[in-house]
């Protein structure tokens, strides 16, 4: 039977149907599902002008484990003898829904922290109790995986009805002869050496955030009570710390009432124009027209962003799929990387991951991507370059204010 594209198909199969390719397939999607969060919350992230802020602080544990989450996957998968496919992803925004079939309804680009972009996490990352904030009765009987957490369910369904049909789950671990490798990391990574690991991993997903089933917003005990990528995204929106104390049922009509604790002041962004399509490449030839040098710089800088993120895809996917012996090295090569993405960017030779070089003297510095503006002139015409996009970009970004130039995430091991 020829694969299916996504887990929507596979799960519109009848259970006799299913076998472990299909299943492979699914655990793929649920690496790219991961995966793509990981633009929107960087780019919105990195924005942040200081990093003293909670929202600073709250948003790098949603992309840890964001992170996690999607080591599991590829765990689960390379446990039943798949092979993860993380060279090559690339999300490719701006989009309409997520990479699976799931929330269909997602608008998904990457833009600086607003309130209307963490409207827009929150709606990524809600539990199905709480689905009406976001979505009409027509809309939620309509899309098949309006939530991350019905996505993985039907994830776990498939699992469990392999495994019934004969332990082919438990057959496919115990003979652990598939092309990759499994990764173990003390951030919560584990390796699974049984169908009981299988469960635990989904478990955890679901605590975490991807489709808790917990009406309190917040994990069980074994997971510290931990609150929800739902429920941290909703404090940066409400601008309150979350209270619940007494484990009351949240519910559409309470939920804000709960966001009463001390005040999350709403920090300070950099004014980065929201990714065009393109990935700014109109803006680029209007630029190199108005100041060929600053285009280059511009243009250099982001490329450096590209190259450092490429590297870390390609680093990630190495430590499944290549020699186990180079696992620890490459894992740190990817999570030195992610940190590249923030700082100023070595250019031309000194690619991550070359980086870094000893001599200073020798590396060639380009400034932070986000302190580059983008001319007036060329804001004032952005209607005329992007017409079918102009409304986003002027909702996403003050263009009143001076703009900059942001990360596009451009996987270039997608573009070859």
């Amino acid at each position: 039977m020829p694969r299916k594209k996504n887990i929507n198909d596979f799960l519109s199969m009848e259970p006799h149907e299913w076998d472990l390719d299909h299943l492979k397939h699914a655990l793929q999607n649920a690496i790219e599902l991961e995966h793509s969060t990981l633009p929107l919350y960087l780019f919105a992230m990195y924005s942040i002008r200081t990093q003293n802020y909670t929202a600073y602080n709250l948003m790098r544990s949603i992309v840890m484990e964001e992170m996690i989450h999607m080591g599991l996957a590829a765990n689960m998968l390379a446990a039943i003898g798949g092979a993860p496919k993380i060279r090559g992803l690339h999300p490719g925004y701006p989009s309409q829904g997520l990479p699976g079939g799931a929330e269909p309804d997602v608008h998904a680009r990457m833009s600086p922290l607003s309130k209307i972009q963490i409207r827009n996490f929150m709606r990524v990352e809600v539990p199905d109790f709480l689905l009406s904030n976001f979505l009409s009765a027509d809309q939620m009987t309509h899309e098949e995986f309006p939530t991350i957490g019905r996505f993985y369910e039907g994830i776990k369904e498939a699992f469990l009805h392999l495994e019934g049909e004969g332990g082919q789950v438990t057959e496919a671990i115990s003979q652990a002869s598939g092309p990759a490798n499994q990764v173990e990391e003390n951030i919560g990574i584990d390796i699974i050496t049984d169908f009981n690991g299988v469960l635990q991993a989904l478990e955890l997903i679901a605590e975490q955030g991807e489709g808790s089933t917990s009406t309190t917003l917040l994990a069980d005990a074994q997971y510290e009570s931990e609150e929800s990528h739902y429920t941290k995204f909703a404090e940066i929106y409400y601008g309150r710390a979350f209270v619940n104390s007494e484990l009351k049922h949240v519910t559409p009509e309470t939920e804000e009432s709960f966001f009463s604790g001390d005040e999350l002041v709403m920090p300070i962004v950099v004014n980065a124009l929201a990714v065009p399509a393109d990935g700014y490449e109109k803006i680029l030839k209007e630029f190199a027209k108005l100041d060929p040098e600053g285009a280059t710089a511009v243009h250099q800088a982001l490329l450096g962003v590209d190259q450092a993120y490429t590297d870390v895809m390609a680093s990630l996917d190495t430590v499944w799929n290549g020699p186990e012996g180079e696992q620890g090295e490459q894992m740190g090569n990817a999570v030195a990387g992610m940190a590249q993405l923030r700082v100023p960017i070595r250019i031309s030779s000194a690619y991550y991951p070359n980086y870094p070089i000893e001599d200073d003297n020798e590396a060639i510095w380009q400034p932070g991507l986000m302190s580059l503006q983008i001319p007036e002139a060329i804001i004032a015409d952005l209607k005329n370059l992007y017409p079918d996009e102009w409304d986003d970009l002027n909702q996403y970004t003050d263009l009143s204010q001076p703009v900059y130039f942001g990360p596009r995430f451009l996987n270039l091991n997608a573009t070859e």
